[in-house]
């Protein structure tokens, strides 16, 4: 027992650290700064932020053009397939026609539509003293031979209004 009495009245090595201890302190700091942030997170549904109809508005006509301008897009990639499906059969098209005009070509006999022309028609070949040729590389002009004025037409109607009662009279 004297072990403890003499404890009681020693100065005591261990110390109360609690005092130094700051988690304590800590803890009601944060706890006192989070306290007014709940309160302001709990505030912020109470004030919605309106949003502006012309906003809205302008948002919608964005979407719109957006949504036209992707639409024609598409068309103009339809029409470029369609544009190429119709190149490639005209190709095709093209060489049937070449093939046809051979054909044709080949079946076309001159020397025998000569004689048909001349024995069935009547047909003379041409000499060359019946050939004419025509320069038409000159300027064209052209040119009123007889003008006539209103005078001369009046008096054309009376002299043949005349000369067709004389050959009744006659």
């Amino acid at each position: 027992m004297q072990n403890s009495a003499a404890l009681k009245q020693a100065p005591s090595v261990a110390h109360d650290l609690a005092r130094y201890d700051r988690r304590s302190r800590v803890k009601e700091v944060v706890r006192a700064t989070q306290a007014p942030q709940k309160a302001a997170v709990k505030a912020a549904p109470k004030s919605r932020m309106r949003v502006s109809p012309v906003a809205v508005a302008l948002f919608l006509a964005a979407m719109l053009l957006l949504f036209l301008i992707v639409y024609s897009y598409m068309q103009i990639s339809v029409f470029n397939v369609e544009a190429s499906a119709l190149q490639a059969e005209l190709k095709v098209l093209d060489n049937e026609e070449k093939e046809l005009q051979k054909k044709l070509d080949s079946h076309i006999d001159f020397a025998t539509i000569e004689a048909q022309a001349v024995q069935e028609l009547g047909l003379v070949k041409l000499d060359s003293s019946q050939i004419i040729g025509i320069d038409l590389s000159g300027e064209d002009h052209g040119e009123v031979l007889g003008e006539e004025t209103l005078w001369d037409s009046v008096r054309g109607f009376f002299a043949s209004a005349a000369a067709s009662v004389r050959s009744i009279v006659d």
